[in-house]
């Protein structure tokens, strides 16, 4: 079982294979939405990008509140979705993001 709805697993998570394996056990077909979250071979990679990541982890000021005042916390951010302003994770001051620790390298 899952904790997810049935509607969310039949929408948000993309099954290969079928025509090998079938269905799997979330499989309802009412229940996918405008296309199918199952495909008969392999999982085409602009479908994951399109359906799974078509959102930005973004860094936001964090605050407190103290009394009826929010104060923002210095040296701190949250991570968070840019779609559903979602809290991915609050990271130590040490963090910095993946596309930060990328060298580019100009040819």
């Amino acid at each position: 079982m899952s904790r997810e709805s049935s509607q969310w697993l039949n929408q948000n998570i993309l099954v290969g294979h079928v025509a090998k394996r079938g269905h799997a056990w979330h499989y309802k077909a009412s229940e996918q939405g405008a296309e199918s979250n199952h495909y008969d071979g392999a999982i085409p990679i602009e479908d994951v990008r399109r359906r799974l990541f078509h959102w930005e982890a973004v860094p936001q000021q964090m605050f407190i509140q103290v009394g009826d005042e929010l104060k923002p916390v210095p040296n701190k951010v949250a991570i968070v979705r840019n779609d559903t302003n979602e809290i991915l994770g609050v990271p130590s001051t040490s963090y910095v993001p993946p596309v930060q620790r990328c060298a580019v390298i100009e040819p």
